[in-house]
């Protein structure tokens, strides 16, 4: 890394002309270090180093931070569905916004998602801190979404619990009490949806619990065990053991897979609240 670099990248990744002026680097080094792409004007008076993710990088030629789905994509968390927009923070009274792609052209076009909520209190100049940008993930894409989200943050460690305590205050109460449910158990996204929809069958929901030499995905109630299968075929001879032994120690087991969860929830659902009206979760 050059001394160029050292110094955008001490300045959070994104450097102002007259920051880098006062630093010793003047126009002609900054053009020379551009046009040989050691740095990136991002848009008039503004540089960014060349690794910067696009998506980041197409949040600050807007003229903000990155937040909300383009933050939770670009921290790897689960996602039904990556954006197609990038979404940007910018203050309340934010002006001279530009497109995501052409700084010289005025005003963000579809490619941008522009929330006006950035109180630039949390975070680096580039993007929102996670926490903050899952509250607002909430607020776009809804609050199983951001549970989604904030399993995998837990399991990766990238979120704290008093951090998810903290981020909700100006979040329906509803919406508070279904995301203080995270726990960071889930080991994948199709676990994480059935845990946040299964909260709907008022029994006790437990994860990753151990059941002699077996662990299960969900247990439901007592006796209720959910596995939620996503495997290749080879492994179905000792999936099929593993639920012959759960089912002599008295457990009922259901599994499910992938595209069930995510595309046919109802049948799901039905099969589990038949289960439970027969006392199988007892």
């Amino acid at each position: 890394m050059t001394r160029l670099q050292h110094v955008i990248s001490a300045l959070g990744g994104l450097a102002a002309t007259h920051e880098l002026h006062a630093r010793g680097f003047g126009r002609e080094v900054l053009r020379l270090a551009t046009r040989a792409k050691e740095i990136r004007r991002i848009r008039k008076g503004w540089y960014i180093l060349p690794e910067t993710p696009q998506a980041i990088a197409d949040c600050a030629r807007v003229g903000g931070r990155a937040t909300c789905a383009t933050v939770v994509a670009e921290a790897g968390l689960w996602m039904r569905d990556r954006p197609a927009a990038v979404h940007v923070a910018v203050r309340p009274h934010a002006c001279q916004l530009r497109d995501p792609r052409d700084y010289r052209r005025r005003e963000p076009d579809p490619g941008a998602v522009v929330h006006w909520s950035d109180r630039n209190t949390h975070g680096g100049r580039l993007a929102v801190a996670l926490p903050e940008a899952i509250r607002e993930y909430a607020r776009c894409y809804g609050v199983e979404a951001a549970f989604i989200a904030l399993e995998s943050a837990l399991a990766a460690r990238l979120i704290t619990r008093d951090e998810i305590a903290g981020m909700g205050a100006d979040l329906p109460s509803a919406v508070r009490v279904s995301l203080s449910r995270a726990r960071g158990l889930s080991e994948s996204i199709t676990e994480a949806v059935f845990v946040f929809r299964g909260l709907a069958f008022d029994v006790r929901i437990r994860q990753q619990v151990q059941i002699g030499r077996d662990r299960v995905d969900v247990l439901l109630g007592d006796r209720l065990v959910i596995e939620l299968d996503g495997r290749e075929f080879h492994e179905r001879e000792r999936d099929y053991a593993r639920d012959a032994r759960l089912g002599a120690r008295g457990y009922r087991v259901l599994r499910f897979s992938y595209r069930q969860v995510m595309y046919d929830w109802p049948s799901v659902e039905a099969a589990v609240r038949a289960a439970i009206a027969r006392g199988d979760a007892a």
